[in-house]
């Protein structure tokens, strides 16, 4: 397929406002006979649900890839919350197909010299920018290929410098819906941002230190360790709170105790109130420490 013809900076009226202008910009354009394979691309961001803001990114997304299904994960993380969204890519993109597309923009950097990543992993392509968003992605995954998005050739013509969602992500993430190799997007990158999140440890035989991972909204404490982590018969002690053993599911336990059970993310083991909120109930935050030991049978 021969490329598309570039577009000028007269075919788009620079902007009043004095935002840059790429003057070969494929970004706002449809490369010719490109209607594309039927794809996913899914969208993460602390938007809102009261502005026009993930319409925006829809309309150009769509604009440039009108075959693709856009499906919205979340926009109500909680405004800059990277950690919050990392873990909700971890926590749904895994059960795409592999050939979808993710975009996620909580983005407290938008404008600075922050880099912008597309990375394509065993669980799907990426599009983020570089500040830990795709933390546990990268570190759970296989990946195959990542690059500094620098070419703005894939971008919009005219770009703001606090919308990068509607002008450089949306347009990326469809050109490679549209077929565009990741290796085209920019220079290879290897020394992605990563959080800094706490790991389980083992200070002794049959003793774990766990952490709260991530609050739900059902008030559900997500632990950053695994069933196949815990001691055979594992004790849990949470903010001054004793949970023994673990349960199979809510209905097992008492409205209004305090249960432990796996959970439906990898595996993660989860502490709950069955009826209730338990980060109200025992006052546990992310972050919080959860001992966990073996009671002698």
């Amino acid at each position: 397929m021969a490329p598309p013809a570039p577009v000028t900076a007269s075919d788009v009226n620079p902007s009043v406002w004095g935002w840059p202008v790429c003057e070969t910009a494929v970004g706002d354009v449809i490369p010719d006979g490109c209607e594309g394979d039927p794809l996913i691309v899914t969208l993460t961001t602390d938007f809102g649900l009261s502005d026009g803001y993930v319409g925006a990114v829809k309309g150009v997304l769509l604009s440039l890839a009108p075959h693709v299904t856009v499906i919205d994960l979340c926009h109500v993380v909680s405004p800059g919350d990277v950690r919050h969204a990392a873990f909700l890519l971890y926590q749904a993109t895994p059960t795409f197909p592999t050939d979808s597309i993710h975009v996620a923009v909580v983005d407290p950097g938008v404008g600075s010299d922050r880099r912008i990543v597309a990375v394509r992993t065993t669980w799907g392509t990426y599009v983020a920018p570089d500040n830990g968003l795709l933390t546990l992605i990268l570190a759970n995954s296989e990946t195959q290929e990542m690059v500094n998005v620098t070419n703005p050739v894939y971008w919009r013509a005219r770009t703001s410098a606090t919308f990068h969602g509607r002008d450089i992500f949306a347009p990326v993430a469809a050109h490679l819906a549209n077929g565009v190799a990741v290796s085209r997007l920019g220079q290879p990158l290897t020394d992605p941002v990563m959080l800094s999140l706490p790991e389980p440890e083992f200070p002794a035989a049959d003793t774990v230190v766990a952490h709260v991972l991530h609050v739900d909204d059902f008030g559900n404490l997500i632990l950053n360790i695994r069933a196949d982590q815990l001691p055979r018969c594992p004790v849990f002690e949470v903010m001054g709170h004793t949970i023994r053993g673990l349960h199979r599911t809510y209905a097992d336990g008492i409205a209004g105790q305090l249960i432990a059970y796996v959970g439906s993310t990898h595996d993660h083991v989860e502490i709950a109130v069955p009826q209730g909120h338990a980060g109200d109930r025992c006052g546990a935050t992310v972050g919080t420490r959860v001992l966990i030991r073996n009671e002698a049978e």
